[in-house]
């Protein structure tokens, strides 16, 4: 037997329990095993982990040693396959490596024919094997010895003496408030997951609920006619089992007298509950052309709170970090604003917050209303993440909301302003996680895009002049010869506000200071607003110098425009479906 780690489901089949594994996806401090007894119970903090895992190296295992398995003809391939599309187009891969490859039907097998490119392939397979649909209906190089590393004489994967006990006793495992509970918040993460990341409106997926209730009552009646049927011939207890049939998780949960996910109201409360939901707070800013004006803030501290109260989020914040000491830049650990920022020096596992702002349109971009609706959103990460799960969708919080025109009326200082306090109760005081536990932090950098970085750290937001429009250094020209000024420093920056205060205009690319100043550990010029890699090299100099770079590799013949194309083309896709592959042409 598989026992489920999170819950207490138990299923004699290994797929079936690698399905299940999908429903607590999203469950705070689940943990996936790896159950296949090679792996040795081998834990994932994340269910896409667990399913990668699974796709990479058990995709072709099976636990019945009895499967027919397609064994690939290449010599040192450890490749199996299952059927034939799977086996022709693992075949391709080679012929896209540069590996010939011959016929893999035993129809073939005194054929030495020797394929080198895909269409000469895929002709012969159309040709010769068209009529083979199925792993049983074609005669493949098969082999009945593929080693699932099961024990002898085994039929399945045996983990313990403990999860072996009542092997026959499958219903009383499970038991009907458990399935009611798993099934419930199943369908709970399905509507959530189409409400915030497909973003379906409340009136559709009231559609949608409809129309699988009333599916489910036609499914209920075809059944009942079945064992009508059976009645007449076996005697079957009909009452019994029409009440039985009457029951079913879909309708525990949508039950209009005490189902949780019945109405919005409902599931809307049902989210809060079970999913660490942190409600967003409505703060007035005033009228702006006789309309109120206001925004959304999230609370900072409930946001940290309910991640850290995530085990695994816990111990990636807690750990040691990883410092470089072979003079490579790896994380941000590595460089001088962390390492001489006191604050963190003194506090080595301080909450170290990476915050994002962006703008973004909800109507058409194109059309009158441009810029009417146009919202400024304000998101944090935490940097004490490891790399990989810092930058996932997942990890990125929201903080606030408000429309773009209310910030330029306003300022960022006043939409700031609540960010801004809780900010400094997390610098002095720190945030008690629980009753043993407080932990402090403060700002690490803020990113954005050039023209929000300028903004909110109080620089000019106008790049097509000739002077200080740079908020690293103090450059007065660009001509040719002149590429840098004199580096900001805190101490120039502070000496430009009160100029731009004296004489009420701006000073040397400075208009005011920046609101995030009021921190007592960070501050925009110590570097805190990081260059925008994603206008200033991939939409700016790497198009140009990548290209320069490639012509001088090409007339050295260090590789030739024909064999990059190709790379480019044969570049595998592990879970994207691969769209359009730029073409590499010699520029003029």
């Amino acid at each position: 037997m598989f026992n489920c780690n999170n819950c207490k489901f138990k299923c004699s089949n290994v797929e079936k329990y690698d399905l299940h594994q999908y429903l607590h996806r999203n469950k705070k401090g689940a943990q996936f095993f790896c159950i296949r007894h090679q792996c040795n119970r081998l834990a994932f903090k994340t269910c896409s982990g667990f399913r990668q895992h699974i796709f990479r190296h058990h995709r072709q295992l099976n636990p019945k040693s009895s499967e027919i398995r397609v064994k690939c003809n290449v010599k040192n391939c450890i490749f199996i396959a299952t059927n034939k599309k799977e086996l022709c187009a693992h075949m391709r891969s080679h012929i896209r490596e540069n590996v010939p490859i011959t016929c893999p039907f035993i129809s073939c097998a005194s054929c030495k024919t020797v394929y080198k490119n895909v269409p000469s392939f895929k002709t012969h397979v159309m040709r010769k094997h068209f009529d083979f649909a199925g792993i049983h209906k074609f005669g493949f190089n098969v082999t009945n010895e593929i080693d699932c590393n099961l024990p002898s004489g085994s039929e399945e994967y045996v983990l313990d003496s403990e999860q072996t006990e009542n092997v026959n006793d499958l219903h009383s495992l499970n038991s009907k408030k458990d399935l009611e509970e798993i099934g419930v918040k199943y369908l709970a993460d399905l509507y959530l997951t189409l409400e915030s990341s497909h973003f379906l409106c409340q009136n559709s997926l009231t559609k949608i609920i409809r129309g699988f209730s009333d599916f489910e009552n036609l499914n209920h009646d075809y059944m009942l006619a079945k064992l009508r049927e059976l009645d007449n011939e076996s005697r079957l207890n009909y009452e019994n089992v029409a009440s039985l049939l009457k029951d079913s998780l879909f309708g525990v949960a949508h039950n209009k007298v005490s189902g949780s996910l019945r109405t919005t109201y409902m599931r809307h409360n049902f989210y809060k509950k079970e999913f660490q939901f942190v409600e967003p707070l409505k703060i007035d800013l005033g009228v702006v052309e006789e309309k109120d004006a206001f925004f959304y803030y999230v609370p900072i501290h409930e946001t940290l709170k309910s991640l850290l109260n995530d085990p695994n989020v816990n111990s990636q914040c807690f750990s040691a970090p990883h410092v470089s000491s072979d003079g490579v830049y790896r994380d941000y650990y590595d460089g001088i604003c962390c390492k001489d920022n006191t604050f963190f020096s003194r506090n080595k596992h301080s909450l170290k917050i990476i915050l994002y702002q962006d703008s973004f349109e909800i109507c058409n971009p194109l059309g009158s209303a441009r810029n009417k609706y146009k919202i400024t959103g304000i998101y944090m990460t935490l940097a004490n993440l490891y790399p990989w799960n810092r930058t996932r969708t997942e990890q990125i919080q929201l903080i606030a909301l408000c429309f773009d025109k209310h910030i330029k009326h306003f300022g960022f200082g006043t939409i700031l302003r609540p960010l801004i306090n809780d900010l400094k109760i997390l610098e002095e005081e720190g945030l008690r996680i629980n009753e043993n536990v407080i932990v402090k932090g403060s700002i690490l950098c803020t990113v954005g895009d050039n023209l929000g970085s300028h903004q909110i750290g109080g620089f000019l937001e106008t790049f097509n002049v000739e002077m200080f429009f740079c908020r690293f250094c103090k450059i007065q020209n660009f001509n040719g010869s002149t590429y840098f000024g004199n580096l900001r420093t805190v101490q120039s920056y502070d000496h430009d506000v009160n100029m731009a205060l004296t004489i009420n205009n701006h000073f040397e690319g400075i208009k005011h200071n920046s609101p995030l100043n009021e921190l007592n550990y960070f501050h925009v010029a110590l570097p805190g607003l990081p260059p925008c890699l994603a206008h200033d090299l991939v939409e700016g100099v790497i198009a140009r110098d990548l290209m320069l770079a490639i012509n001088y590799f090409v007339q050295k013949k260090y590789f030739s425009y024909e064999y990059l194309n190709f790379k480019l083309r044969t570049i595998n896709f592990l879970f994207e479906k691969k769209q359009s592959v730029p073409v590499i042409k010699k520029s003029r």
